[in-house]
């Protein structure tokens, strides 16, 4: 996932991300956006703050896999920008019921 991807780019120095943006705001803006989109929110706020991030453990966990079947066929029978709106729309909705049952969602491609 290219957020994933963008935060093993950036320093692992609390203080001195760097994302390859020029301004130390965009930065750093840039910076939590990405710690937001990929770590719940007290983990993000640790990594801020420069803490160490210790392990958990959960008694129950609910793992979801998606799979859109068919869409290597679909992308390529479809205008590209017809796909994006169809991924933007499924994506949206999981983010909708993310938010509404409170849980955490990891996103991966492959």
């Amino acid at each position: 996932d290219r957020r994933l991807k963008a935060l093993a780019v950036a320093s692992a120095d609390a203080g001195a991300w760097s994302l390859g943006m020029r301004s130390p705001v965009l930065r750093r803006g840039k910076t939590n956006e990405l710690l937001n989109d990929v770590f719940p929110p007290h983990v993000a706020e640790a990594l801020r703050a420069g803490r160490k991030v210790e392990p958990e453990s959960r008694e129950v966990v609910t793992i979801f896999f998606s799979d859109i079947v068919g869409f290597t066929d679909i992308s390529t029978t479809l205008p590209a920008q017809k796909v994006s709106l169809m991924l933007d729309r499924l994506y949206s909705k999981f983010d909708q019921l993310s938010e509404q049952h409170r849980i955490f969602k990891v996103e991966t491609i492959g």
